[in-house]
């Protein structure tokens, strides 16, 4: 499966290329954003290199990954939408019980 680039998750989600990639604490783009980074991380992207892409140290990367994989493991409402993007199945189906 071809990687997904920051353009496609944008247009997917309906969220701005700018808003991923910006400093928004709002529920519904914090999650798409830390959704884009455990799909990086999945692909073998690693905190560091997230981080250097994304501008934000290390630690945010792993945090907000540690919130998103918790969110599909409990099934939470906010990653529901996410379960049918193509590139995110093999995401879900990885972390699911």
């Amino acid at each position: 499966m071809e990687k997904m680039s920051l353009a496609d998750f944008s247009r997917i989600t309906g969220i701005l290329e700018a808003d991923l990639k910006g400093r928004s604490r709002t529920e519904k783009v914090a999650v798409a954003r830390e959704m884009y980074w455990i799909y990086l991380n999945y692909r073998g992207m690693g905190y560091r290199r997230i981080s250097q892409w994304d501008g934000r140290k290390p630690e945010t990367i792993l945090s907000g990954i540690r919130t998103v994989r918790n969110l599909i493991e409990t099934n939470h409402p906010l990653v529901e939408p996410y379960k049918e993007v193509e590139q995110l199945k093999e995401v879900f189906e990885s972390l699911s019980y």
